[in-house]
């Protein structure tokens, strides 16, 4: 192996920070890059060599783990969906559509109905909601009991 390969990897990461590339990305790259050197390190005749006391394999594990740490930090502050709720929120908005749905007369509260109904669907359990909706089927794991409407 090249005794330059830390390095080398350590500038490709510097270019990719100069092109604004997310150090979420910059941690995929270098991943494929560590693959890359354990299937050459699997080769008889590859020689890993040291620089600084570290193996490039283990320079470029640091580096990886250099970036995901970036990237955990960047997640911290990074902006929310504009549509995004918290779970307390989402709760208060389930009990407000099911006073208002209470109170609501007539056409009124047949209209509010679908909405307390999608409202409360996802909001009863704490998310995996996707699992189990992904599991969901008419007629399979939804059916009609014979004397319901």
């Amino acid at each position: 192996g090249q005794k330059r390969m830390g390095a080398w990897v350590e500038d490709y990461m510097r270019f990719l920070a100069g092109r604004d590339v997310k150090w979420s990305s910059q941690s995929n790259y270098v991943a494929g890059l560590i693959n890359v050197m354990y299937w050459a390190e699997a080769d008889p005749e590859f020689q890993i060599s040291d620089q600084h006391g570290y193996t490039q394999l283990q320079q470029m594990i640091n580096l990886r783990r250099q970036a995901e740490s970036h990237a955990a930090q960047d997640n911290l502050y990074k902006r929310r969906d504009k549509n995004w709720i918290s779970w307390r929120d989402a709760q208060l908005t389930r009990l407000e559509a099911i006073r208002a749905y209470k109170a609501a007369k007539g056409q009124a509260k047949r209209d509010l109905l679908r909405s307390v109904l999608v409202i409360s669907f996802l909001t009863i359990q704490p998310p995996d909601r996707v699992g189990v909706i992904r599991l969901l089927r008419l007629n399979s794991t939804l059916k009609r009991l014979p004397d319901s409407d």
